[in-house]
């Protein structure tokens, strides 16, 4: 009996961890397929999210793109654009070919000029020596300072060292106008090369002038006004200036973080350009000429004699020569 009863509990034992085993296995499966179940939803959540975000940012792109051809954008910007071109060029015009920093641009105040209107530099100088110092003066006329030291005859030449030309150049040695160079800019014309420089050169002023006023000219609350999106200028905007026969492109690239609803913004860089009727290289490399040849060759006449430069000159321009200084009653 006693036996009996022993096997029947280890059976009632046996069946109990059976249906434990069997609820063990249950619970793990459900939780199995729950778990799958999960990442199955979560992976086409996902794909979902993805499809409708590109769905989103497409026509946005696009739209983007759309308004920084036609519209508000294009429009404030170039208002700006041409306002701070046409600005810069009247300071690099009536000084010589700069733009000082008190003006905001980059070329330190002048502290030798003409006493005008303007703040101009002089175009000629006296020929300076090696170690920097002027020329000395020549001696009494021709010899020495009394009558018995006048020579009675005078090798005379008109060519000579009898000043230093020191214009402001005009075209920027790596600028958009630099010789040999291929790809967007290839183009445009290069320059006289005296008229060269990595230094101040007055094509790089204005990119530096332009470039300055663009971020802060631009009326960005009207274009929101108008459009309904925040656009914000980013870094640091970069300006070409390229100098034409007959005109002169400037050339602005804006970073922008643009706005649109609850859509991840957009970064992009729009790309603005104005265009100013300006014979400018022809003038600088005009008056370079002149300029040479009136500080190396004495009977140069440059009141009659600019037209010998026809290559630079043409019946547009008009040349006319003043004496300011005479006319100011200043000698």
């Amino acid at each position: 009996m006693k036996v009996k009863k022993r096997v029947k509990k280890d059976r009632c034992r046996e069946a109990q961890s059976r249906k434990a085993l069997s609820r063990k296995a249950q619970l793990s499966l459900f939780f199995l397929i729950g778990v799958v179940m999960l990442a199955v939803f979560l992976m086409i959540w996902y794909a979902n999210r993805r499809i409708a975000g590109a769905q989103l940012t497409a026509p946005t792109e696009k739209m983007v793109t759309d308004m920084l051809k036609t519209g508000a954008i294009p429009y404030y910007v170039g208002l700006c654009l041409e306002k701070h071109s046409e600005d810069g060029l009247s300071f690099i015009g009536y000084q010589g070919g700069d733009i000082y920093r008190d003006q905001f641009g980059p070329a330190p105040n002048p502290n030798r000029f003409l006493p005008l209107d303007h703040r101009v530099s002089y175009g000629v100088m006296k020929p300076l020596l090696q170690n920097g110092t002027l020329y000395p003066y020549p001696p009494g006329y021709p010899g020495g300072e009394g009558r018995s030291q006048q020579v009675p005859a005078l090798d005379f030449r008109n060519f000579g060292r009898f000043g230093e030309v020191t214009l402001r150049k005009l075209c920027d040695t790596f600028g958009a106008n630099r010789p040999f160079l291929f790809g967007q800019y290839i183009s445009a014309p290069i320059c006289l090369n005296n008229i060269y420089t990595d230094t101040l050169a007055s094509q790089w002023q204005l990119e530096k002038f332009v470039a300055y006023h663009i971020p802060n000219c631009t009326n960005w609350t009207a274009i929101r006004q108008e459009t309904g999106y925040n656009v914000t200028p980013i870094g640091d905007v970069n300006v070409t200036v390229r100098l034409g026969l007959t005109d002169i492109w400037i050339d602005a690239y804006i970073p922008l973080k643009i706005e649109v609803g609850g859509v991840e913004p957009v970064y992009t860089v729009g790309d603005f350009h104005a265009r100013e009727p300006v014979r400018l290289k022809r003038i600088v490399e005009l008056a370079s000429l002149m300029a040479m040849y009136d500080s190396y060759q004495l009977d140069f006449n440059m009141s009659k004699q600019y037209r010998i430069f026809s290559a630079y000159y043409d019946e547009a321009m008009e040349v006319t020569i003043t004496t300011p200084f005479k006319a100011a009653k200043i000698w």
